[in-house]
């Protein structure tokens, strides 16, 4: 029975499972080097753990901070602001997707309306962009 189904419906799976691990283990810290001089750094790397420490002792301090998330790319792409209270309670302050803008149902280009939007509300808080805490996307490709 499984012969004649994976005749029916093809094979699935890696081939050389091994090679294709052995080309990641290659490949990653390659790619990890050339995204952080475009200026993405991962949350383990040094700039992502300062980041992090930052913002946790924003929270221990009672500091009112921000946190943008920007989704490129995967199904709806957009960007969101995020109120980290000095309670530590996490608010929702907006979430623009970026078919909102451009009538295009599951828009997948760069949610450049969509930071424009961010970018007023940021101006009506009376919050400059270099007061937030970190800038977080989906971009992380790393292996399960």
């Amino acid at each position: 029975m499984r012969e004649s189904s994976s005749i029916t419906f093809g094979r699935w799976g890696a081939r050389r499972r091994r090679l294709g691990d052995w080309g990641g283990r290659l490949a990653l810290p390659v790619l990890d080097r050339l995204l952080s001089r475009s200026g993405l750094h991962s949350l383990d790397s040094d700039l992502g753990r300062s980041r992090l420490a930052a913002l946790e002792h924003a929270i221990r301090e009672g500091r009112e901070t921000y946190v943008l998330g920007i989704g490129v790319g995967i199904h709806n792409s957009g960007a969101a602001l995020v109120r980290v209270s000095p309670q530590g309670t996490v608010e929702l302050v907006c979430n623009e997707e970026e078919e909102r803008y451009t009538a295009i149902k599951h828009c997948m280009d760069y949610p450049e309306h969509s930071l424009d939007a961010v970018k007023a509300r940021l101006q009506a808080l009376g919050v400059e962009p270099q007061e937030l805490a970190a800038c977080v996307s989906n971009w992380d490709y790393a292996p399960t």
